[in-house]
């Protein structure tokens, strides 16, 4: 209990750090576990309970892009399994927290990929990675820029190979300098094959504060324990997907690092719906979306 009255940025107070929830989705036979803190809001609000097992075949769960614009459109459907929040707190006194850990867990079919593709085959896997990170970024021009992937890596598995990225905001352009803590909202992704056309994707977004060297040493830790105990054991549908992947692409590689992409952001305004135009109305094309190649 002392630590709340001796908290500080670089020593923040976390509810419930030392606790910890082993949680387990079974995912049509397959079974993906974690060990988490506990949701750590303070008022308790934010928190959508993880489920305990979803039929990653029925269709009428997800989420797709039938109201998106066609160039908004990723070539995925979404499905949420579970969320929490993670505060880092100043002593009692303070009423604000000094910033805060959004987890979640999605679990994304990809409708765009090919039939002669597969999630098993990592460099597949990685053109998706790829596609995700420009959907989330010029895909989006309507909020703050950001650049991707950042600390690209992979993780091979005993289930396949997982491949981890963050897209960070990119002030390139602006005309103002960032304040302190702006570089302190980043967003992680841990990215995990489960089939031929689904993954499940561990999303950390960051609330930092300054100064962000402390903020990250303190988060940080936070999000590669999850990244740590995450285990997969697959069902034997999905077993028989790998093998086959694995059988016709024996040499297949994800590239264990890269660079950002220089994507080029479109100019863009807001629409007129009155004169039914769509929200946001593109002026001047940017970078294309990466293709999705065999």
């Amino acid at each position: 209990m002392f630590e709340i009255f001796f908290a500080s940025r670089k020593r923040p107070y976390i509810p419930h750090r030392h606790q910890r929830d082993r949680v387990t989705i079974d995912l049509s036979g397959s079974k993906l576990s974690m060990t988490l803190m506990p949701h750590g809001r303070f008022d308790g609000l934010g928190e959508t309970p993880i489920v305990s097992s979803v039929n990653v075949y029925d269709t009428s769960l997800y989420k797709g892009e039938n109201n998106a614009p066609d160039w908004k459109r990723a070539g995925i459907s979404c499905l949420g399994l579970g969320k929490r929040f993670w505060e880092l707190r100043g002593p009692v006194w303070r009423e604000q927290s000094y910033g805060h850990i959004t987890f979640s867990i999605v679990l994304i079919r990809s409708d765009a990929l090919p039939a002669s593709m597969s999630c098993f085959n990592p460099a597949h896997f990685e053109q998706l990675m790829l596609r995700a990170a420009y959907y989330n970024g010029p895909g989006q021009p309507e909020f703050k820029k950001v650049k991707a992937p950042i600390n690209w890596r992979l993780l091979e598995r005993e289930a396949g190979t997982w491949i981890y990225y963050e897209a960070h905001p990119d002030f390139t352009g602006r005309q103002q300098p960032p304040l302190p803590f702006e570089p302190g909202y980043i967003f992680c992704y841990l990215c995990v094959p489960i089939g031929d056309r689904h993954y499940v994707r561990f999303n950390f977004r960051y609330h930092g504060y300054a100064p962000v060297e402390t903020c990250f040493a303190n988060m940080n830790p936070l999000r590669e324990a999850v990244c740590d105990s995450i285990q997969l054991t697959l069902s034997p549908t999905a077993q028989t997907e790998r093998q086959r992947a694995q059988t016709r692409w024996p040499q297949a590689r994800a590239q264990r690092q890269r660079n950002p992409e220089p994507w080029g952001y479109p100019e863009w305004r807001d629409g007129d719906e009155l004169n039914g135009e769509p929200d946001i109305v593109i002026l001047k094309p940017g970078s294309p979306p990466p293709a999705l190649r065999p």
